[in-house]
């Protein structure tokens, strides 16, 4: 008798919410706000260590699973999809959705 395997594409995880890609998504966050900051000067001297901060924290929530909505989905691509969406499409609701007054 053999065994089927229940879960083929599990990714590698430090804790249970924290995987290897949200690794390297806040690594690469961090080098490119490290970059910005200091190479290109695009933020003041004084603000650097707030925007690392920001940075931090911005990597981190969209490295966050969306639990609500979609499990599978990150907050990063839940923010992409809103940015690109079409702000001129009309769609229409239904009227048994809304509780009536």
């Amino acid at each position: 008798m053999y065994l089927i395997p229940q879960m083929i594409k599990k990714e590698r995880a430090f804790t249970k919410a924290f995987t290897m890609k949200d690794f390297f998504i806040v690594l690469s966050a961090a080098i490119l706000s490290f970059l910005l900051a200091s190479f290109l000067n695009v933020v003041v001297s004084f603000l650097h260590i707030p925007f690392y901060i920001f940075s931090l924290f911005f990597a981190l929530w969209c490295t966050r699973r969306n639990k609500n909505n979609n499990p599978l989905s990150r907050n990063c691509k839940a923010l992409i999809l809103f940015l690109r969406r079409d702000r001129h499409t009309y769609y229409s609701m239904k009227t048994e959705d809304f509780p009536h007054e």
